[in-house]
């Protein structure tokens, strides 16, 4: 299994504090949920305030955009080829060659003020992705995961705003946070039928850090 590279091997700044570098020549307005596409050597995410899709293939250095109608939440990598997205009224398959979107799944509760936030795919091939009140922001938001033959089901309620998903190596476990209240959690996770059982707290943070995005390591 490939591991994450060791902290040893990042640039350090000078006073040894691991150093940041710039993905591409892009400026985003508010950039999430970055995904590898191991197959295709590229690093996607979305701006989502800027409405686009990126891409970026470190061996050529290209990076390419996709002008999206509505305001991106998070994506996903599909079998078939390309893409689906969660914009803010449905998710849609983003067909990478031709540009073409195309309306996969639509929420029923799901009105003109919610959108969609941090999303990412599980090992079974169920694409969860969370909503929020984009106006009031108040606990309006679900978290959903999307199957193939039975679209958007709500698997938990009562959310500000949804972030930090991942998943234990062993698919046994599922992470989750709801940013404002400062708290990561942890459910148990039934790989086959994609349940969720009892939450429990992982970790508390301190205002002003907040839970935003998350990932796992092969060690967990």
């Amino acid at each position: 299994m490939q591991r994450v590279i060791d902290e040893a091997a990042y640039p350090r700044e000078g006073n040894g504090a691991a150093a940041f570098r710039a993905v591409g020549d892009t400026r985003d307005i508010l950039g999430e949920g970055p995904i590898w596409d191991n197959a295709e050597r590229a690093l996607y995410w979305v701006d989502i305030r800027g409405q686009k899709v990126r891409r970026h293939k470190p061996g050529t250095g290209e990076t390419r955009s996709w002008d999206m109608p509505e305001v991106p939440g998070s994506l996903a990598l599909r079998e078939k080829g390309g893409l689906m997205v969660a914009l803010r009224s449905a998710a849609f398959f983003l067909d990478v060659l031709s540009g073409k979107l195309t309306r996969a799944f639509v929420p029923e509760e799901h009105d003109r003020v919610m959108r969609f936030n941090d999303g990412k795919c599980d090992a079974g091939g169920r694409f969860w992705v969370g909503s929020m009140n984009d106006v009031a922001r108040g606990p309006d938001g679900i978290l959903y995961r999307i199957e193939p033959t039975r679209g958007f089901i709500p698997v938990l309620r009562d959310i500000t705003v949804p972030n930090s998903l991942c998943w234990s190596p062993d698919g046994r476990t599922m992470y989750f946070a709801d940013s404002p209240r400062l708290t990561l959690w942890a459910f148990p996770f039934d790989p086959a039928s994609g349940e969720l059982g009892e939450r429990r707290v992982v970790y508390r943070t301190e205002a002003p850090g907040v839970p935003d995005g998350a990932a796992v390591d092969v060690e967990g």
